[in-house]
């Protein structure tokens, strides 16, 4: 996955607001595992294998950096565009 042609890993974001949330392991599992459409119950029970949730965990990440770079362009353009509009 890549922005303007560097992976997307290696990007840092821009300014952007802190908004102090912090997730706790077990809470960043949970959302995976609801994301991935997996049942809470068989990922909490053990019958969803190790391999499969480290799969969800960096799928479910890549999503939310999708989101945030995502976000920060929507944000960029339209700081642009609004100092396009007070230069009139």
């Amino acid at each position: 996955m890549t922005r303007n042609g560097v992976p997307i890993h290696q990007l840092r974001l821009g300014k952007g607001v802190s908004t102090g949330i912090i997730k706790s392991g077990d809470y960043d599992e949970l959302d995976a595992c609801i994301a991935a459409g997996i049942d809470p119950r068989d990922w909490l029970s053990g019958e969803v294998h190790v391999k499969v949730k480290s799969k969800v965990m960096a799928w479910h990440r890549l999503q939310e950096l999708i989101e945030m770079h995502s976000q920060e362009a929507v944000n960029n353009k339209q700081e642009q565009e609004a100092k396009k509009k007070t230069r009139k």
